[in-house]
């Protein structure tokens, strides 16, 4: 594995013309500035160094255009330009625009057993409805102009401050976002039936209702197993959670076939944050997703962040804080070993699967 995560891009020509020309031409307006906002997103996403872009340019468009004068150049064929000149310049071994003339990904044409394609953004001009059914069966992201203006949340960090003893819900602090894969990470979310509760409704909220057969919905969750803290600490039967687990799955999301589901047991001073990824998404909750005690109330005072890496800029690091989740987690999941005793740590119970982790 390299030693950062990059996320994969596709996006379609006729998508950064559009992008572009949209900028370049804008009409100012109040009502109008978030639309604004939300093409600048999508362009800063495009010229990111943390992606990997994807572009259906061909090899003679290039040529023409790294052949020009720069003041002979077009306003698109100028940003093609800085995009090559960034690959150009490439030294550091960041992630370099791959020119792809054969075998572009579009969004009616996903394999649905390439784990890179499955963890990908695309942006495309095609309709509306196409780009639903693509998200709907797949799990991922499928932004097109028609579709733009609802996918607002990238603009922003959807989190929120949580007070001590705050009636409060999980279903007011998540929201449901298109994907196929899931990553928690908290020592004690399995640790007692207040935990496994919470993972009840974070479940209800954010696996999608069902995705196309050959697509499996793939959970891995990294945890203590242990009940209580320090020397009195117990060990908890990691078949029994793994039971329970598809259990609360079952009840959520009767219609999510096929699933894979596994959990890691991990020592106390392996992870520290609490965090959720998904193929799309990064969610973290610095009082732990136990939070929500039996009477609805917050169990502490904490704040959670929900963005959507690699577009949310105002936040300079959830691009690093993504890329370094998935590489830690990488590491844990490669090294665990098949169940052997619940005293143990570093091993896993279930499946061992998960394309968010091991398409890295």
């Amino acid at each position: 594995m390299a030693d950062r995560y990059c996320k994969t891009v596709y996006c379609e020509k006729k998508f950064l013309e559009h992008c572009i020309k949209t900028i370049a031409e804008w009409q100012f307006c109040e009502e109008s500035f978030e639309e604004l906002r939300l093409w600048m997103c999508i362009k800063a996403l495009i010229f990111s160094p943390d992606i990997v872009l994807h572009l259906n340019i061909t090899s003679d468009e290039i040529d023409t255009i790294e052949n020009k004068n720069r003041n002979e150049l077009t306003t698109f064929e100028k940003n093609i330009r800085d995009i090559l000149d960034r690959q150009h310049q490439n030294t550091d071994g960041s992630p370099e625009i791959q020119l792809i003339t054969r075998d572009f990904v579009t969004v009616d044409n996903i394999n649905k057993s390439d784990n890179k394609q499955l963890t990908a953004y695309y942006l495309t001009c095609c309709d509306c409805e196409t780009c639903q059914k693509c998200m709907d069966e797949c799990g991922v992201l499928a932004i097109c102009p028609e579709n733009l203006k609802d996918f607002k949340s990238i603009l922003y960090d959807n989190g929120s401050a949580i007070g001590k003893n705050e009636q409060t819900d999980w279903k007011q602090k998540l929201i449901f976002t298109p994907c196929n894969s899931l990553v928690l990470v908290d020592n004690y979310i399995l640790s007692d039936s207040k935990g496994v509760e919470n993972l009840k409704k974070i479940f209800d909220i954010l696996l999608p209702q069902k995705l196309n057969s050959d697509v499996p919905f793939q959970i891995s969750i990294f945890t203590t197993l242990k009940r209580g803290y320090g020397n009195k600490a117990e060990d908890i039967s990691s078949q029994k959670r793994l039971d329970k687990v598809k259990e609360i799955i079952q009840e959520v999301r009767i219609n999510l076939k096929p699933i894979h589901i596994s959990i890691f047991k991990c020592s106390s001073d392996r992870f520290h944050d609490r965090i959720i990824c998904t193929n799309n998404t990064y969610i973290s909750c610095g009082g732990g997703f136990d939070l929500v005690n039996d009477f609805g109330r917050a169990s502490k005072t904490t704040t959670t962040n929900y963005v959507f890496p690699f577009f949310y800029k105002s936040a300079k690091w959830d691009s690093m804080a993504y890329s370094n989740f998935v590489y830690n987690v990488y590491d844990c999941f490669n090294g665990a070993t098949d169940f052997k005793t619940d005293i143990a740590t570093g091993f896993y119970v279930g499946e061992k699967l998960n394309r968010l982790i091991t398409q890295c």
